[in-house]
């Protein structure tokens, strides 16, 4: 340590110039060495960094998300993206679907009317009911609510009514005149058919007694055998198309021999 008066050095801890005698200033104090703080600093840095990034970047491989493609594949873009790619729940419906009208229950006629102006046809039956009215819809088959196409078949079981007792023939038909043995089945409009009423008829002979029951209500026929057939008899008046008579028009023992007739007629292979 040089003496600041005179120049002289002197040791290092001296408190007095050798040379001149004067105090010598006081040596400063060692300062302490923060190089091992900073390496330790550093070091915890550099492992909390390692971790954060061993968890983003697995939980970037559990998304499917490469480190690579992270920065183009933000969370939100893909989350739109899936909601858009779901399927439709209910699929298309074409232009010609229709849904069946709901006509149980109902009036013969307003039945009629709803299936028409939905574009549909019909195929009426006919049964006994204890519960359903007479001229009610008892059931229908599609069944309503159900999508079918423009034209399809609707069929529909209508009501008889109760059953009514039958009458003998003796007591409930008028006697056979010269007009009525004009007829095939003459009794048709006042008793129940039965099939030994039928039987041995041909195709052609079963089919003009289904159609003498229309005939009876002055039905006309745009078949020429048909309209030949009855404008030869005295009692046929046509007036009206027979597919035009309501079914209010038939009384119940026509109702019930009308179904009887087609039903036999599709057993023995003459009708589909």
């Amino acid at each position: 340590m040089k003496c600041p008066s005179c120049g002289t050095s002197n040791e290092n801890g001296a408190s007095f110039c050798r040379a001149c005698g004067k105090p010598l200033p006081s040596s400063p104090p060692p300062q302490k060495s923060y190089k091992p703080l900073a390496i330790a600093i550093i070091a915890v840095s550099v492992a909390v960094i390692s971790v954060v990034a061993f968890f983003i970047v697995k939980l970037l491989i559990d998304r499917g998300i490469s480190p690579e493609d992270e920065a183009t594949a933000p969370t939100v873009s893909h989350t739109v993206q899936i909601a858009t790619t779901e399927p439709p729940t209910e699929p298309p419906t074409t232009t010609d679907a229709v849904s069946v009208p709901n006509v149980t229950g109902a009036k013969v006629g307003d039945a009629y009317s709803k299936l028409g102006e939905a574009g549909l046809d019909y195929q009426a039956t006919f049964e006994y009911s204890d519960s359903v009215p007479q001229d009610y819809v008892i059931s229908q088959t599609p069944s309503a609510a159900t999508k079918v196409k423009k034209g399809d078949t609707v069929h529909v079981t209508i009501s008889l009514g109760a059953k009514p007792k039958e009458e003998s023939r003796s007591s409930a038909a008028p006697q056979v005149s010269s007009t009525s043995a004009d007829y095939i089945l003459p009794y048709s409009n006042s008793s129940y058919l039965t099939e030994s009423d039928l039987a041995g008829m041909t195709r052609d002979r079963m089919e003009l007694a289904l159609n003498e029951i229309y005939a009876r209500h002055g039905g006309t026929f745009k078949n020429s055998d048909l309209s030949n057939y009855f404008n030869s008899k005295s009692w046929y008046h046509g007036t009206v198309s027979a597919t035009s008579i309501p079914s209010s028009e038939f009384n119940v023992y026509e109702k019930y021999n009308i179904n009887f007739i087609v039903t036999v007629m599709k057993k023995l292979g003459y009708r589909k």
